[in-house]
């Protein structure tokens, strides 16, 4: 958590063939990006290849499930119509078992992937699940690139931002140099680019709503709320 968790790699995947590592599964209302307002139960893995600075993940918490264990759980918080694989990073773990399992069992259920697009699976192809892509390095992996749905930045009024692309320019990692983050592809429309705030308080959360909407209405990228912690959920 905040920049301290373990980091996993890829080549770790082949331990993880039976069960998953899953820091929780809860109900919520997705509070950010292209699905902001729908009921959701949220599947957030409990590895990352990265440790942001501002993460909310708590990594020392985590579950070890199979995929028919996962579904079970998914199912007890009532028919919500979107899952959302989440992390850490998701796309550490082999997670096609999982997906393909959500639209066989749960089949009015539509999955959404939220990634730093740091590491590739092939699950990525398939057509039945949307891809937010929250770059938190300079550069993504290209094969994650070309399957992107949308874009997602979290906005700090303390970071830099690219005069032409208004993207941040900043360290996200513990010591990290500042560099511009990964930019979107070509193909994406502005508005299928989304900025969220950062968390704060105070001060700090109204000089990153400002910039947001200083950003957006600069480069036509969607404005997003945290509607979540609005409404007073995780």
């Amino acid at each position: 958590m905040f920049g301290t968790n373990a980091v996993a790699h890829a080549t770790d995947l082949a331990t993880w063939d039976q069960k998953y590592s899953v820091a929780e599964i809860f109900p919520t209302i997705q509070g950010e990006g292209p699905f902001s307002g729908y009921p959701s139960v949220f599947v957030r893995m409990a590895t990352c290849n990265l440790r942001c600075h501002f993460c909310d993940t708590d990594f020392d918490k985590k579950m070890e499930m199979t995929a028919e264990e996962i579904i079970k759980e998914i199912k007890i918080h009532k028919p919500q119509p979107l899952v959302v694989i989440t992390g850490g990073e998701p796309l550490l773990q082999p997670i096609k078992q999982l997906i393909d399992l959500i639209h066989d069992k749960l089949k009015y259920k539509m999955v959404q992937i939220e990634t730093a697009g740091t590491v590739w699976l092939e699950s990525l192809n398939q057509t039945n699940i949307r891809i937010v892509v929250s770059p938190k390095t300079p550069e993504i992996n290209h094969n994650v690139k070309t399957v992107a749905h949308y874009w997602k930045y979290v906005i700090s009024a303390k970071d830099e931002h690219c005069p032409e692309t208004g993207v941040p320019i900043t360290a996200t990692q513990p010591g990290g140099n500042k560099a511009r983050l990964a930019l979107p592809p070509p193909w994406l429309r502005p508005v299928d680019v989304f900025l969220m705030p950062q968390e704060g308080a105070g001060e700090d959360m109204a000089a990153n709503y400002k910039k947001i909407a200083e950003l957006s209405m600069k480069h036509g990228y969607r404005a997003s709320v945290r509607v979540h912690t609005i409404m007073g959920l995780r």
